[in-house]
């Protein structure tokens, strides 16, 4: 089983039926996958965060040459 949690396996865990050990595994490991993800999401941010500043600043610099030469 890779990454989703199939409607059968969802629906063993509530009806207290066994649950094969890989999608145990599956679910026992989401709070490990969850922070990754957010983790990857938050770099992501940032970088782009970074990249605006950049570019606000380029923009700024620029607006204050045009400026200067009017």
């Amino acid at each position: 089983m890779t990454g989703a949690v199939s409607p059968h396996f969802t629906e063993s865990i509530f009806n207290g039926g066994l649950v094969d050990p890989e999608a145990e595994e599956l679910v026992l490991n989401v709070g490990t996958r969850h922070q990754a993800a957010l983790e990857n999401l938050l770099e992501a941010i940032t970088e782009t965060t970074d990249l605006l500043d950049v570019r606000t600043t380029q923009t700024e610099l620029k607006r204050e040459s045009v400026r200067k030469k009017i």
